[in-house]
This record gives structure tokens, C-alpha cells and sequence, in this order.
């Protein structure tokens, strides 16, 4: 379903079925109970998929308007409502400001483009 990186081991990162985090996170975070948590993501994907069988709530922001169109045709598909997907250009404010209009969260993950210009935010 998602595009595999050229480098690529499940011992590392996520396998098929799991996001593209580090191997170590994914393993902390399958022992937390999540599933009452409101959560928010700069960077969708196979996070987004993954994040929505496990979270009460999930926004997602992206930049890209054709990342963005592809998963959220795959979360429509798989019939997945408890999520937000969001687009905004990186040159927006709103890419930066849209997680103030839904907080209050439980877990906030940073990935994708300007990784630490959104730590000021949060």
C-alpha cells in the first residue's frame, strides 16, 4: 500500500503494516494505552494509517497536495473516520497554526518538512 524507502529493514524501521519511525518507537509506543488519546502529526503516510488504529483522534498536516490526495484516498477506502487530514504549503502560517485549533493533544509527532521549525509551536 505505501511506497517502501530505498533503505528499507523492518529490524530498523516499520515493516509493511507499521510506519516509517524508528523501530524503537513503535515498540514503546504499541505498550501505552492510546486508544483515548487526541493526536496530532506534521507529515502523513503510513504513520496517519497506522496512528487511527490506535488513537481516539488524529489530525494530519502535510504539504504536499499529491501525498496528500493518495492517502487520503487510501484512509476514505478503508472507511477511517477518526481522522483530519490537512494541507497547507509550507509558506503558510496555517501549516504552522492549524494544531492550535484543535487542542488540546496527548502525543504530538514531528516528521516531514521543517522538523524543527514546528518544536517552537508545540
Amino acid at each position: 500500500m505505501w511506497f517502501q524507502p530505498k533503505v528499507h529493514s523492518v529490524d530498523l524501521t516499520g515493516g509493511d503494516d507499521e510506519p516509517w519511525l524508528t523501530r524503537e518507537f513503535i515498540e514503546i509506543f504499541k505498550l501505552w494505552d492510546t486508544k483515548t488519546w487526541r493526536m496530532f502529526e506534521w507529515g502523513s503516510g503510513s504513520s496517519t494509517y497506522w496512528l487511527t488504529g490506535r488513537t481516539k483522534f488524529l489530525v494530519s498536516m502535510d504539504n504536499d497536495p499529491v501525498w496528500h490526495n493518495f492517502v487520503k484516498e487510501v484512509l476514505q477506502k478503508a472507511s477511517i473516520q477518526n481522522v483530519i487530514c490537512c494541507l497547507e504549503s509550507l509558506n503558510n502560517t496555517r501549516y504552522y497554526d492549524t494544531i492550535l485549533d484543535y487542542e488540546p493533544f496527548d502525543c504530538i509527532l514531528i516528521d516531514g518538512r521543517n522538523r524543527v521549525d514546528r518544536t517552537s509551536v508545540v
